[in-house]
C-alpha cells in the first residue's frame, strides 16, 4: 500500500521526500586539561551520510546540533517553533512526520571529531532531493 496514504490515515504530517529513517551518531570528547566537552554529530538519512557538526557541547547537545544540520540541509520540513523561540526536538519532529529515528553516543578522541563547524555533503543532499 502507498506509504503516503497510510501516513494520512494515521494523522502523520507530510514527508515530501519520503524519508524513512534518520540516524544520528554522537561522538563526545572530554578535554581533561580545560574541563570542556566537545561533540560531533553525524547524520544519516536512509543510510546516506549527509554531513556532520563538530563543536563545543555536552550531554545530548549532539542531538541539537544534528537538528540544526538537518534544518540547514532543507531535507525536512521546518521544525515547529514555540513562543519561547525553542524548536521541537528532532525525535518528536521525526515522529510527527512518520520517520524512524535512532541515535547513539560514543566517546572518542580529539582527532576523531574532525574539522570544527557545520559540514553538509551537498552531493548527498542533492541525491536525496532527486536533483
Amino acid at each position: 500500500m502507498n506509504r503516503s496514504i497510510d501516513n494520512y490515515r494515521a494523522g502523520i504530517a507530510p514527508n515530501p521526500l519520503d524519508i524513512r529513517s534518520i540516524f544520528v551518531l554522537g561522538s563526545r570528547w572530554f578535554d581533561k586539561v580545560n574541563g570542556n566537552t566537545y561533540h560531533r554529530a553525524e547524520v544519516w538519512i536512509d543510510g546516506i551520510s549527509i554531513g556532520y557538526v563538530a563543536e563545543y557541547g555536552y550531554g545530548l547537545m549532539y542531538l541539537q546540533s544534528a537538528a540544526e544540520l538537518l534544518d540547514e540541509s532543507g531535507l525536512l520540513p521546518p521544525r515547529e517553533a514555540f513562543p519561547s523561540g525553542a524548536k521541537r526536538s528532532l525525535s518528536e519532529h521525526c515522529r510527527a512526520h512518520g520517520i524512524s529515528f535512532d541515535s547513539r553516543e560514543v566517546k572518542c578522541l580529539k582527532r576523531d571529531l574532525g574539522a570544527w563547524g557545520l559540514h553538509v555533503d551537498a552531493e548527498a543532499v542533492a541525491r536525496l532531493k532527486g536533483e
